[in-house]
C-alpha cells in the first residue's frame, strides 16, 4: 500500500498534491472513485482501510527527499489501474450519467443508483427499487429539496425515498412465487430464509397437517431421536441466523439428543418465528406440472395442479417462477418378503414409522432379529434394549462402522474437517470396551501401512449411538454376518446353513428408497448437481446415499442443507449471475438413473456424485467462497455453545450408565464398565488437531472467537448485498439499452473534471500519467523501465 500511495502521489500535479495534503479522503474519493465506494460502504472495516490509505497519502505528498532517494536496483513494470486507464474514455461515452444518492428517509443508508441526465424519471428510479425489494410502485414517495416528486420529473443528484425499510437485501423479482413443496426440515428452512431477507413471495405446500415432512413424521418411530447430530441438526444452523429472529448462536432449548416430537415442534417454531405459516399450504399435494412457454425460456412459467387431501377444501391450480422440490431424506422402506413368514408366528415388521408394533408387552424378554446395519437398524437395536428385549441378533451381509457418540461430538465441533485417521483412533477405546475389534479393520475402511492416510467407503451412514457398544459387551446384541434365506416357526434360516432360534420379532431395516412421485412429477430423467433435467430454476435437495470420505465434517445433513438454502436462495436472487456461466456446465456430469441403485428413483444419488457435481457447480460461484468460509469457525462455537463438553460428557456417562443398569435389571450379572472417555484422554486427540488442523481448545471457543463469527458475518454479508445490488442494477429495465458499465459511466463522469486538474497527464486527460511520460519512470530505476 506504500509503494502504490508513492506512486499515487508524485503521479499528481502541484494542485493534486496540496489537495491530498489537506483533503486526503477528497483525493481518494477523485483519483479512485470504485474504491472509495466501496470503503464508505464497508462500515468500519473500511473506514479503518480508507484511513490506512489516507494517512499514507498524506505521508508520501509531504515527504522531502534527497534526489534519487527512490530509485530502485532493480527492472520497473509501471502498471495503471484499469479504472484509471480508461477514465478518460469512459467519461467520454458515459457523458450522458451520473450517480443519484437516494437516501431512506429516517435512517443513515444511501444507496448509489447510475441514471441518465435529462432523461431518467422519477417513475424510472420508483420502478428499479419496486423491482428490487418487492414493494408495490405506488407506495413509493421520492422526495427532493421541494418536497415530493411527480413520476414523470427527473432526477437530479440527490432525493429522498419513503415506503422502504431498508437497501439491504436487494432480489430480482419473479412474476410467480417461488414454489416450496416440502415442509419439513429443509423445506421450512428455505422458506425462513426467503423471509429473513424480506421476500415472501413464496407459497409452501406439503401433505401433512403440520410441519415436520416425511423424514420426522412419517419414517420416524415414536421413539426416534437425534443421535448423529448434535447442533448441525438445529434448524437455525448458519452464522446467518445469529442477528435474525430470536438472534443468538442456535436457539435456547436444543439438547443434546433431541427427541422425535420436540424436533417436529422446532420446525415449526421456526416457521412461526420467521412469519412462514401463512404461507403454507398443508395437506396439499401437487400432483401435476406442465411448463407454460419454451423450457428454456426466461419468462417460461410452471403451472402447479394441487389436489387437497382434506376433504373440506378444493383443490386448485396455480403458477409459479420457481420450484425447490425437498422431499425428505427417504421415506419408503425397502420391501422384500421372505418365504416363511406366513408360519413364522411373530410380528414382522419394519423399523421405521409405525411399521413395528413395540407397544403390545411382547418385546419383554425376547430373542428379536433385526434385518440390516444402516442407521435405522441400529436405532432399533436401542429401542429393543429399551422395550426389555433378552437378545438381539443382527444379521448384516457385511459389518458396518458405526460411531460412537464422542467420536461424532469431536467432528462436529471441529472448525475444519477431521482426518479418518484421527477420527478412527478415537473409536479405539469405544471398539475395545464394546468388544468390536479394531476399526480400522473393518470392510469399509481403505488404508496406507502405517494408517496416516484413511478413506471410508460404505453404503451406509454411521449408525450413531454408545447402546451399540455396551450391548454388543453385555451379550445383548449379537451380529451374524450372513443373509436371512428363510424362515419357519420362530426361526431365521440363514444363507449359510445357520438357524437363529427362539426369535418372536423380526425387524427388517433394508433401507429407504426415494419417493418415484417427484420423478414422475417432472418427468425427470436426470440431474445436474440439484437441478432437476438440469433445469436451474427447478432444484431438489435429498441426503445422498451411503459415505465415501477421508475427512470428516459432519454426520448430519444440517450443515449440508444450510449450503444449498444460501447458494439456491442467491442464485435465485441473482439469476444474471447463473446465466452469466451455465454456458460453462458441460463439465459438470449428469446423473441419470442408477446402475448400482436400480431401485431408487432419479433424483436420488450416492454421495460420490453429491459431493463431486455440487463442489463443480459451487466453483463457478466465488461470491459465495466468504459467506461459506464462515461455517468453520461458527460450528466450533456453535457446538460448544449447545453441547459444552463437561455438560455433553456428563450426559453420555449417564446414559451409558442408565443401560447398564437396565441390562442388570433385566438380569444380566455383567461386571460395570466405565464410560471408555474423558477430558484426560481427550485432550491427545485435541492436541493432534491443533497440531495438523487448526488450532482449537478442549475447553471450546473464547468469546473473542463468538464476536469474530459476528462481526465477519456481519462484514461479508453487507458486501455480499453491495454486490448484489449492483449486479440487479446493471441488470435491470433501466439499463437495458446500456452498452457497458453504468456504474463505471457514472464514476467516471462524476470525477473526470476535477480528477483532470490533478493528474500530470496532458490537459483534458485524468489518466495518472500518459503513455508519452513512461520515459520518466524510468529515472526510478538503475535497472529497465516498461
Amino acid at each position: 500500500m506504500c509503494l502504490s500511495c508513492l506512486l499515487l502521489a508524485r503521479s499528481l500535479q502541484t494542485a493534486g498534491q496540496e489537495l491530498a495534503k489537506g483533503k486526503p479522503e477528497e483525493t481518494v474519493r477523485l483519483y479512485r472513485n470504485q474504491v472509495y465506494n466501496s470503503l464508505k460502504e464497508a462500515g468500519e472495516e473500511g473506514a479503518k482501510a480508507l484511513k490506512v490509505l489516507c494517512d499514507d497519502m498524506q505521508r508520501h505528498c509531504g515527504a522531502v527527499v534527497e534526489a534519487g532517494a527512490h530509485k530502485l536496483d532493480c527492472e520497473v513494470v509501471v502498471v495503471r489501474s484499469k479504472e484509471n486507464a480508461k477514465i478518460d474514455e469512459l467519461a467520454k461515452k458515459g457523458s450522458k450519467y451520473q450517480m443519484l444518492t437516494i437516501e431512506l428517509d429516517g435512517s443513515s443508508e444511501t444507496l448509489s443508483l447510475p441514471v441518465q441526465l435529462g432523461i431518467t424519471s422519477v417513475g424510472d428510479v420508483k420502478e428499479v427499487l419496486s423491482s428490487l425489494y418487492s414493494v408495490k410502485q405506488a407506495d413509493l414517495k421520492v422526495l427532493g429539496e421541494k418536497g415530493e416528486q411527480t413520476d414523470s420529473s427527473t432526477v437530479g443528484s440527490k432525493v429522498k425515498v419513503k415506503g422502504l425499510s431498508s437497501f439491504a437485501y436487494a432480489h430480482y423479482s419473479w412474476p410467480h412465487p417461488v414454489a416450496i413443496i416440502g415442509a419439513g426440515y429443509t423445506g421450512i428452512k428455505c422458506a425462513a430464509h426467503f423471509a429473513k431477507s424480506g421476500n415472501f413471495n413464496f407459497m409452501v405446500f406439503d401433505r401433512h397437517n403440520r410441519c415436520g415432512g416425511d423424514a420426522w413424521i412419517d419414517s420416524a418411530t415414536k421413539y426416534s431421536k437425534i443421535q448423529t447430530d448434535f447442533a448441525a441438526f438445529n434448524p437455525w444452523w448458519g452464522s446467518d441466523w445469529i442477528e435474525n429472529g430470536d438472534g443468538g448462536f442456535g436457539r435456547k432449548g436444543y439438547y443434546t439428543w433431541y427427541k422425535r416430537q420436540d424436533l417436529i415442534d422446532s420446525i415449526a417454531k421456526l416457521a412461526d418465528e420467521y412469519g412462514v405459516t401463512p404461507y403454507i399450504r398443508f395437506e396439499t399435494d401437487v400432483t401435476g406440472l406442465e411448463i407454460v412457454g419454451d423450457k428454456d425460456a426466461h419468462d417460461r412459467v410452471y403451472k402447479l395442479t394441487v389436489d387437497s387431501l382434506n376433504k373440506e377444501k378444493k383443490g386448485f391450480t396455480c403458477e409459479a417462477s420457481i420450484i425447490y422440490h425437498l422431499p425428505g431424506s427417504y421415506t419408503v422402506p425397502r420391501i422384500i418378503d421372505y418365504p416363511g413368514e406366513d408360519v413364522f408366528d411373530g410380528q414382522i415388521g419394519y423399523g421405521m414409522g409405525n411399521g413395528f408394533n413395540w407397544e403390545d408387552g411382547k418385546m419383554d424378554k425376547a430373542e428379536v432379529a433385526i434385518l440390516g446395519n444402516g442407521a435405522f437398524a441400529i436405532e432399533n437395536v436401542r429401542t429393543c434394549c429399551e422395550f426389555g428385549a433378552n437378545k438381539v441378533h443382527l444379521i448384516t451381509r457385511r459389518k458396518n462402522l458405526a460411531s460412537p457418540r464422542v467420536p461424532c461430538w469431536f467432528v462436529h465441533q471441529g472448525p475444519l474437517p477431521t482426518a479418518a485417521p484421527l477420527m478412527l483412533r478415537m473409536f479405539r477405546p469405544m471398539y475395545e470396551v464394546g468388544k468390536m475389534g479394531d476399526p480400522f479393520d473393518y470392510w469399509a475402511v481403505q488404508s496406507n501401512s502405517d494408517q496416516t492416510f484413511v478413506t471410508i467407503s460404505q453404503a451406509s451412514r454411521f449408525g450413531i449411538g454408545d447402546v451399540t457398544f455396551i450391548a454388543h459387551a453385555y451379550g445383548k446384541l449379537e451380529y451374524h454376518i450372513d443373509t436371512c434365506k428363510r424362515l419357519t416357526k420362530h426361526t431365521l434360516h440363514l444363507e449359510s446353513g445357520k438357524k437363529i432360534e427362539g426369535v418372536t420379532a423380526l425387524i427388517k431395516s433394508l433401507g429407504l428408497l426415494g419417493d418415484f412421485r417427484v420423478d414422475k412429477l417432472h418427468k425427470m430423467d436426470h440431474r445436474v448437481a440439484n437441478m432437476i433435467n438440469g433445469d436451474y430454476r427447478r432444484v431438489v435437495q435429498i441426503d445422498a446415499t451411503g459415505m465415501h470420505a477421508s475427512n470428516f465434517t459432519t454426520f448430519s445433513l444440517g450443515i449440508g442443507v444450510c449450503g444449498f438454502v444460501r447458494q439456491w436462495h442467491w442464485i435465485h436472487d441473482n439469476p444474471h449471475k447463473y446465466l452469466a456461466v451455465h454456458e460453462h456446465l458441460g463439465f459438470i456430469p449428469k446423473h441419470k438413473a442408477s446402475k448400482t441403485q436400480p431401485d431408487q428413483p432419479v433424483h436420488i444419488t450416492n454421495v460420490q456424485y453429491d459431493m463431486g457435481a455440487n463442489m463443480m457447480f459451487g466453483s463457478l460461484f466465488p461470491e459465495l467462497g466468504p459467506p461459506n468460509a464462515e461455517d468453520n469457525l461458527y460450528k466450533y462455537c456453535l457446538v460448544h455453545e449447545l453441547h459444552p463438553i463437561d455438560k455433553f460428557l456428563q450426559e453420555a456417562t449417564e446414559d451409558w450408565d442408565k443401560y447398564q443398569k437396565l441390562f442388570k435389571e433385566q438380569g444380566s450379572t455383567h461386571e460395570y464398565i466405565p464410560y471408555p472417555y474423558n477430558k484426560e484422554n481427550l485432550k491427545p486427540f485435541f492436541e493432534e488437531y491443533s497440531a495438523t488442523t487448526m488450532p482449537i481448545r478442549i475447553e471450546g471457543p473464547t468469546e473473542q472467537d463468538r464476536q469474530t463469527v459476528i462481526a465477519t458475518e456481519r462484514k461479508n454479508r453487507a458486501a455480499l448485498n453491495r454486490s448484489n445490488i449492483q449486479g440487479l442494477i446493471r441488470n435491470s429495465k433501466l439499463h437495458a439499452d446500456c452498452k457497458g458499465d453504468p456504474y463505471a459511466f457514472a464514476s467516471a463522469k462524476g470525477v473526470h473534471a476535477e480528477l483532470s486538474r490533478l493528474t500530470s497527464s496532458k490537459t483534458g486527460s485524468a489518466c495518472d500519467f500518459d503513455t508519452e511520460q513512461l520515459q520518466a519512470w524510468s529515472n526510478w530505476t538503475t535497472g529497465s523501465c516498461s
